[in-house]
């Protein structure tokens, strides 16, 4: 089924039987060959004799592959979220280390003589790094799937902080953060789909927090070794800390279903869903749509650039898209990433006689404890309610900030400032954090995931860097009270946007979600949340 489009449609019966009695020799193929040959037939599925020996099936499926028993699911995708999450932590950590290289250089520390400009330029060099990756993810994700790209992608990620560790002056330092930047943006992307792919709908929504828990974690970590080894020292024990790692947690892992399935691999996805799902699984929809598919000549992958975007088209394609486009853009110009790279300078600027970097690394973990509470509710208020409280939280710190430099009155109180910022990163943590991510991971259309999701992380990185280099000119432009009123109305609008346009995925299969866009036009069907699909990815 990964031939050329010419050859599959000149051997459209030959694949077809090919196909068939490939699936018929699996267990259970013969159950679902008379499933989907028999016009007017259906198995009510109430027997409670039919119920056992259908659990009977799965057991020996499971049992055959390998898989883990469906009690230890939950187990299994901890671990999977929390293996490939290490290299979104590293990301992370790549970004926060160049403040500490910097800091040192200008010390003294290090052996290496460099001016601002340099510095400036090393500083930067992540970020266009973090760019070109994003270009290039959702080709190589389409290729490779994501668990082989982030495996691959390891070793260079450790050669890329040794670069930096013995660099002998700032031009080769600069051209190893660039390339760290490159690679760490391919595990990043890699990351969110994996996740996305190997959860069940129950538990995606907080196995997709371990991202943003392992962010703030990594940031914390990558002050603290600063604080107490050389910058070379610390980019060593970063590179191998995380890279070493989360190779090692990721290596007896099979690939996600849905890579697989769309790479016409029926058995290995098969396999796959039973390892990461348990053996409560449910394999015969997979198997119906692999059959569906070779009769009428419908290739699973799409390898056309020109029939992928022609499938853009498709309302229950082009909306999401359009709807992750403008959460990223909350996300990046919500000060989020002002805040936590300037917090140092947003501190000394309130004039808090307090440790700036102290305080930078307590920020970043007060967000661990707020996100493992956004884990608890995302699956049970839902997605929606906590995007509002967010970013109703978000806007009220925002003006909070702005009255403290407008007002005398409140700048007399020099705790209020500081109180603004750790309550903006609370409820950051509680809402638009985390859930944006499982966002990107729930709404990408199963045709189009690593291509869109590139795209996404294309615009990601250059929202990022547009954010951090205008911030400077944003305090000389409109004083530090515009830069907060002006954040302050973009979480306004947000709220607007989210009651109107935003449906809420809490409980629904990434199938179900792709059915809530689609339109008469689509030839689409009402979702049927209530009952969901038996294949659940």
């Amino acid at each position: 089924m990964t031939g050329h489009p010419e050859q599959w449609s000149g051997q459209r019966q030959r694949d077809a039987s090919e196909l068939r009695e490939h699936l018929l020799s699996a267990p259970g193929g013969d159950t679902m060959a008379n499933s989907t040959t028999t016009s007017g037939t259906s198995t009510n599925g109430s027997s409670a004799a039919q119920q056992r020996l259908e659990e009977k099936r799965r057991e020996a499926e499971a049992q055959g592959s390998g898989a883990a028993p469906a009690s230890e699911r939950w187990a299994i995708q901890v671990y999977a979220a929390l293996s490939s999450s290490l290299l979104t932590g590293q990301s992370a950590a790549a970004a926060s280390f160049g403040s500490i290289a910097v800091d040192h250089i200008e010390r003294g520390l290090g052996s290496v003589p460099a001016s601002d400009g340099q510095l400036t330029l090393f500083l930067t060099a992540h970020f266009v790094g973090t760019t070109l990756g994003s270009l290039v993810c959702g080709a190589l994700g389409q290729r490779f799937g994501s668990r082989t790209l982030m495996l691959a992608v390891t070793p260079f990620s450790l050669l890329a902080w040794l670069a930096v560790a013995l660099s002998p002056s700032v031009a080769t330092m600069t051209i190893g953060r660039l390339s760290l930047g490159f690679l760490t943006m391919i595990q990043m992307s890699a990351n969110v789909l994996f996740i996305s792919a190997t959860s069940s709908p129950k538990y995606r929504g907080l196995l997709c927090n371990f991202m943003e828990m392992l962010v703030a974690l990594a940031v914390s970590a990558t002050f603290l070794v600063g604080k107490y080894l050389v910058w070379r020292h610390a980019a060593v024990a970063l590179g191998v800390g995380f890279n070493v790692l989360a190779a090692g947690l990721l290596a007896p892992l099979p690939a996600d279903p849905l890579f697989l399935l769309a790479r016409g691999r029926l058995e290995e996805a098969r396999r796959a869903l039973l390892f990461y799902r348990g053996a409560d699984a449910d394999t015969s929809v997979l198997k119906e749509r692999a059959v569906t598919a070779a009769a009428a000549d419908e290739r699973v992958e799409v390898t056309s650039l020109g029939a992928r975007l022609r499938l853009l088209r498709r309302r229950s394609h082009s909306v999401p898209l359009l709807l992750l486009v403008v959460q990223f853009v909350v996300y990046c110009w919500s000060g989020a990433g002002v805040v936590q790279n300037y917090a140092v300078v947003l501190i000394r600027r309130v004039g808090i006689a307090l440790d700036p970097f102290l305080m930078t690394i307590v920020l970043n973990l007060s967000r661990v404890p707020i996100t493992c509470l956004n884990s608890v509710l995302v699956d049970r208020w839902g997605r929606r309610p906590l995007l509002a409280l967010s970013a109703a939280g978000m806007a009220a710190c925002h003006l909070a900030m702005a009255a403290s430099f407008v007002w005398p009155a409140v700048a007399a109180h020099r705790w209020l400032p500081v109180a603004s910022l750790f309550s903006y990163m609370v409820f950051f943590a509680l809402g638009i954090g985390p859930v944006t991510w499982l966002l990107l991971g729930e709404l990408l259309p199963r045709a189009l995931r690593e291509l869109c999701g590139g795209w996404i992380m294309v615009l990601f990185s250059l929202l990022t860097v547009s954010q951090l280099q205008l911030f400077p000119g944003m305090l000389s432009t409109l004083g530090e009270a515009g830069t907060f009123a002006l954040w302050a109305a973009v979480m306004l609008a947000y709220l607007v946007f989210m009651a109107v346009a935003l449906p809420e995925t809490r409980g629904l299969s990434i199938e179900q979600i792709e059915r809530l866009f689609e339109s008469p036009r689509d030839g689409a069907q009402p979702p049927r949340v209530t009952s969901p699909p038996p294949l659940q990815v």
